[in-house]
């Protein structure tokens, strides 16, 4: 889907919803037979907006937690937290695509039949459909075309890319669930590198490559420049259909108030980096769409 059609998929929608798009499937109470076969259901556009918005809430939560876990010490963890800071937003994402899964007793495969109708197709899905790693496949799948367009930004060309490290689902199970000497390495190296590493992750952010630490390979900071970049690319498509939608954009400017207060109020030692960042990106901001040039 392109940009446009994002927006007309979300063009009656204001972002506000109590119930989850899960609890609206299962309200439905389709059969076993009815998600064998798939089946087409309609008006889910809004809890599926809502889902979004607060898988925002919760990449942005984790940024955070991110940016404190790197800069005191805990480089392991800081990866972990900085890679779901990206699942959540890769949810966020396929969901704007309206290519997704959700999960009532077994995983269920999201699909658009007709965006401009609000039509969507469910049917259960395989095994592996719903895992980290396909959910990560379906991302790069949706927004590879992107690769090949005038990029919106810096942010938006590195956040469309894979990790350039390892697989990002991959090395976290390795770092969650393996027992391996060159992880979970604070306790074994040297006060001195330990300090260093520290510092490179205050002072390098987005100029990762003047790195002075190589080894142990810092894959944490580069994970938490990835998940900065592709919030960018969320908000900017939140604020693409804020741009087309006068009940949404109510909603999305409110919104992005209470988030950048509450950061401030509550996370006063963020890095001032992600924070600049974060003042910016979290407003709204007039842009130019294909409806208001028809307009």
């Amino acid at each position: 889907m392109t940009l446009s059609e994002i927006s007309i998929a979300f063009n009656n929608c204001n972002g506000s919803s109590v119930k989850s798009f899960k609890e609206y499937v299962a309200d439905l109470d389709l059969s076993s037979e009815n998600l064998e076969n798939g089946i087409d259901i309609n008006d889910s556009s809004n809890y599926i907006l809502g889902d979004i918005e607060k898988l925002v809430d919760k990449s942005i939560i984790n940024i955070c937690a991110a940016d404190l876990l790197l800069t005191k010490g805990y480089f392991n963890w800081g990866y972990v937290t900085s890679y779901y800071s990206n699942f959540f937003l890769i949810q966020a994402l396929n969901r704007l695509m309206l290519d997704f899964t959700t999960y009532n007793n077994k995983t269920i495969n999201c699909t658009v039949k007709n965006y401009s109708l609000d039509l969507l197709t469910l049917k259960y899905a395989n095994n592996s459909k719903g895992s980290h790693e396909s959910q990560f496949q379906n991302f790069y799948s949706k927004y590879s075309q992107f690769k090949f367009k005038k990029s919106i930004d810096r942010y938006w060309t590195l956040g469309v890319q894979p990790f350039k490290k390892k697989p990002e689902a991959f090395l976290r199970n390795i770092i969650n669930y393996h027992i391996e000497k060159n992880i979970y390495y604070e306790l074994d190296i040297k006060l001195d590198r330990f300090h260093k590493i520290i510092k490179d992750n205050k002072k390098y952010k987005f100029d990762s490559k003047k790195l002075k630490i190589s080894k142990p390979e810092n894959f944490s900071i580069y994970n938490l420049e990835l998940a900065l970049c592709r919030l960018r690319i969320c908000l900017y498509i939140l604020n693409y259909i804020a741009n087309d939608n006068s009940e949404y954009k109510n909603y999305y400017i409110q919104r992005c108030k209470k988030r950048l207060k509450e950061v401030n109020d509550k996370y006063p030692n963020l890095d001032s980096q992600i924070s600049n960042l974060f003042n910016q990106w979290l407003c709204f901001e007039d842009i130019e769409t294909e409806q208001s040039v028809i307009i």
